[in-house]
């Protein structure tokens, strides 16, 4: 028995495929991307099966044998029924055609146009493969299954490019000719199947290629028009690059680092993996550096000198990335830490102006530290990556990127530094110790006087309750006197 054969014996055996399979007396077949797992020897989680028959009594059956509600999703004709139990994900969908190789015909890729008769003796069993599609795995391939399976579904173009990240496949010329003739129609689809295909795309370690073709064949600009005035934009002498090509060699630089954390900052490895093991963390870090600079082009200028300038195109670019974050509904912690990285993306630089000019203090740090919160890591692999695509004149008379690198740990340390001295000190002072010592009434004035407090902690001022009562007196003498 060949190894995709043994895998598919031991699947089989699984409560749930096995009751589903005792459960439904119609024809089984599992299909798409179960198969193409299977064949490529990876973990199959999510079972994707076709009922040759009625598939709301299917689905009633199944949910019976197994013990859990079929969750409707989706509408006629595409409606399909899902189950989940014992770690695993279970799909039923209605057979589209005739038979099976009809509904193979009308699937997005040929790899995933495959599919096993469940039903079938287990010393016959085949794989239905009408496209040639174990033959495009073997030779890593990426092709669509037909050009009018696109314009029944568009989300299939960028799925194309997804899969070729995640598989690490080629994808064909005449499927790449499609994308570019069809690009526009990625509009028809609904904004949150993007924000999943896009997320799973830069998801995959290495996505900077397949962005980079998403590019050249417009479907990037197709899904973000934003990044169209990107091209061609000149920068300062901080760069070497245009706006556009500036921003691909960030995401090329951002996956490396990714990829490897303790070859550029080796005594924080385990914190980065901690932080980058986040659901969909390292995509979201992807996507911020591919809008980080949307704000540059409508904010150009230049002086008398001939210098040019951004000024302000982090809030620019913060608020294009927002409309795009609605755009495609996504949730409201992956928009906020987008938000987050692109609005304070330059933070980190000033604070580098500041140590390398010797004014940089121990406040200026504990306030960056504050602000990133459990987001340090994500501004600090941001800067990194910024700053290994730009290597301009100005950018190398400053120390070019071994000194940026070297001042992020440096930063790195500091803010550690300093989180685990409040970690360790005690708390030297309430809220309620402000009311009842300076007879205040609540207000957001006792917060302001606590962050102080707690800076001044963190950074050595202060280091009893005496002390930070004294601050707070000092703090309110100076409120007093300007209002």
């Amino acid at each position: 028995m060949t190894p995709i054969y043994m895998r598919l014996a031991a699947l089989k055996r699984l409560p749930l495929l096995d009751l589903t399979l005792k459960a439904v007396p119609w024809p089984v077949y599992l299909v798409g991307g179960s198969v193409r797992d299977m064949f490529l020897g990876r973990r199959v989680r999510d079972l994707d099966l076709v009922v040759d028959g009625p598939l709301e009594e299917a689905a009633q059956k199944t949910s019976a044998a197994v013990g859990v509600r079929a969750v409707p999703l989706g509408h006629s004709p595409k409606q399909i029924y899902r189950l989940n139990r014992w770690g695993l994900t279970l799909d039923l969908c209605h057979l589209e055609g005739p038979d099976i190789h009809s509904d193979l015909l009308r699937r997005d890729l040929t790899i995933n146009a495959l599919a096993l008769d469940l039903k079938a003796p287990d010393d016959s069993w085949k794989i239905i493969d009408p496209c040639r599609g174990i033959m495009d795995l073997k030779k890593r391939k990426a092709r669509f299954v037909a050009e009018a399976n696109l314009l029944t579904d568009p989300l299939r173009l960028i799925r194309l490019f997804r899969l070729s990240a995640n598989l690490n496949l080629t994808i064909q010329p005449d499927s790449l000719a499609m994308v570019k003739k069809h690009a526009s129609l990625i509009n028809r689809t609904a904004g949150e199947r993007i924000r999943e295909e896009a997320l799973l795309l830069l998801g995959a370690p290495r996505s900077y290629k397949t962005v980079t073709a998403m590019i050249e064949h417009g479907l990037l600009e197709a899904l973000v028009p934003e990044i169209t005035p990107l091209r061609g934009c000149g920068q300062s002498d901080y760069h070497h690059l245009n706006v556009l090509d500036h921003t691909l060699a960030a995401l090329e630089s951002l996956e490396e680092i990714i990829c490897s954390p303790k070859k550029h900052f080796p005594a924080f490895a385990p914190e980065i993996r901690t932080y980058l093991d986040q659901e969909h963390c390292p995509a979201l870090l992807k996507l911020s550096i591919l809008l980080h600079d949307l704000g540059k082009p409508s904010t150009k200028s230049a002086d008398d000198e001939g210098r040019v300038h951004f000024f302000r195109h982090e809030i620019v670019g913060e608020e294009c990335a927002a409309q795009i974050a609605a755009r495609f509904k996504m949730s409201g912690a992956e928009t906020t830490l987008l938000r987050f990285i692109i609005r304070h993306h330059l933070q980190p630089f000033h604070l580098m102006e500041a140590h390398q000019a010797r004014h940089l203090t121990p406040k200026g740090i504990f306030r960056l530290g504050r602000l990133t919160g459990g987001n340090l890591w994500g501004l600090l692999l941001h800067a990194l990556a910024d700053a290994e695509a730009t290597q301009g004149p100005a950018q190398d008379k400053k120390g070019g990127v071994a000194a940026v690198r070297s001042f992020l740990n440096y930063l790195a340390m500091e803010i550690y530094s300093q989180r685990r001295e409040l970690a360790k000190g005690p708390c030297l002072v309430t809220g309620r110790d402000l009311l009842v010592a300076f007879n205040l009434k609540p207000s957001p004035q006792i917060g302001r006087l606590l962050r102080a407090i707690e800076e001044a902690q963190a950074t050595g001022r202060v280091r009893d309750r005496t002390a930070a009562l004294a601050l707070a007196a000092e703090l309110l003498a100076q409120d007093s006197l300007s209002s």
